[in-house]
């Protein structure tokens, strides 16, 4: 008994036997195949897996990126960001709608809105170059209407208001933006058409033709693009009257002499709200020579052209009798003894008061001009700026 014990405890409690008198780790011995079905699966099942999920991504990403589910998507973040009023960042979206479906009214009408909310947040802006920005859109919100309307867009009508709307809004800006404006910045581009013509012997002979046209360069001011365009077609007009009359001239005439026809710039005024560009057209053919003031005012406010009677605060009789005083005094200080004062007085008395050609001098001193075309000096060789009071 006791020798039967003291086995049992060398063996610990790890070594006792089950009621039928088999050890626990032999229970299992000779189970076979089904103790050993706790490993890893197979490597067919796992590629079979990947196969199907590399399939599902595929078609997931086909999908996400069918057209129709970016327009969706572009559409509900710009509405999304309009909520939040966010509007360039609206405007980017329903252009990538627009991009995706071009015809689509949602994001049409959307970039309209979006291009509003952008330009009135702008419009209300205290600098200049901001409310610059605003008339750009206004301008770019014009031009999206006209070209839905050339589209199959299919309310005519609500584009109107929006046009009208706009428009309104995009005069007044400028006006009040022009109204601002003191003084511009300007440059000044020579066109050179200068050429030769061939002599009745064969010798060429060189003319000169070119003509200074002065281009606003502020970037800000509303109506660069307007009056620059004026500006421009007075270069056009005078090299339509002069081609090939120079080029004739010189072909014509004799081997002596000069053949000039030009207009340039003598000098640029811009303060008080105004735009004084002096500029005079200088013909020379042989021995003739004419000098004929080519200046121009403008005022900046409006960019309309400003005449003498508009600078001067007086009645039309007013201004005739102050041309015809100060031209007859300033002629007389400066010894003009061969021109009469007849003459003056009926060039004042038979000249309409918008006609009165003026300049500005570097410090605004407002001039009346007489050049050539003025009947009492058609024989001058200059061209005379007489101040007035």
């Amino acid at each position: 008994m006791e020798d039967r014990s003291r086995e049992a405890l060398k063996k610990g409690p790890d070594s006792t036997t089950s009621a039928d008198g088999a050890l626990p780790e032999q229970k299992n011995e000779g189970s076979g195949a089904e103790g050993q079905k706790t490993g890893k699966p197979k490597a067919g099942t796992v590629r079979i897996l990947i196969a199907v999920c590399v399939v599902c991504a595929a078609g997931f990403l086909y999908w996400w990126n069918q057209p129709a589910q970016r327009l969706d998507r572009a559409l509900k973040k710009a509405d999304s960001l309009m909520q939040e009023e966010s509007y360039e960042a609206a405007a980017a979206r329903y252009t990538e709608a627009a991009t995706i479906e071009p015809e689509n009214t949602r994001a049409q009408e959307g970039l309209l809105e979006a291009w509003t909310g952008q330009a009135d947040a702008l419009a209300r802006e205290t600098d200049i170059p901001a409310r610059a920005q605003a008339c750009d859109l206004y301008s770019r919100i014009l031009l999206q209407c006209r070209s839905m309307k050339d589209g199959s867009y299919e309310d005519p009508d609500h584009l109107d208001q929006v046009q009208t709307q706009t428009r309104e809004k995009l005069d007044q800006l400028r006006a009040q933006i022009a109204e601002e404006y003191d003084r511009v910045e300007t440059v000044t581009q020579t066109d050179d058409r200068s050429g030769k013509a061939v002599l009745p012997d064969g010798t060429e002979k060189p003319y000169t033709w070119h003509y200074d046209l002065v281009q606003i360069s502020d970037e800000y001011y509303p109506y660069r693009d307007a009056l620059n365009e004026v500006l421009a077609r007075e270069r056009d007009a005078f090299f339509a009257d002069t081609e090939g009359t120079l080029a004739g001239a010189a072909a014509g005439g004799s081997a002596e002499g000069d053949y000039r026809d030009y207009v340039g710039v003598s000098g640029i005024y811009s303060g008080q709200g105004l735009l004084n560009i002096r500029m005079a057209e200088v013909r020379v053919l042989g021995r003739t020579r004419v000098n004929i003031y080519r200046g121009r005012t403008y005022r900046l406010s409006d960019a309309s052209q400003v005449t003498l009677a508009d600078l001067v605060d007086r009645t039309d009789s007013g201004l005739r009798r102050l041309v015809k005083r100060r031209v007859r005094d300033w002629l007389s200080t400066e010894g003009y003894r061969d021109i009469s004062r007849s003459a003056i007085e009926e060039y004042a008395e038979e000249t309409d008061p918008g006609d009165f050609k003026f300049s500005l001098r570097d410090d605004g001193t407002v001039c009346v001009v007489i050049d050539q075309e003025v009947p009492f000096f058609a024989t001058g060789t200059e061209i005379l700026e007489i101040p007035l009071e």
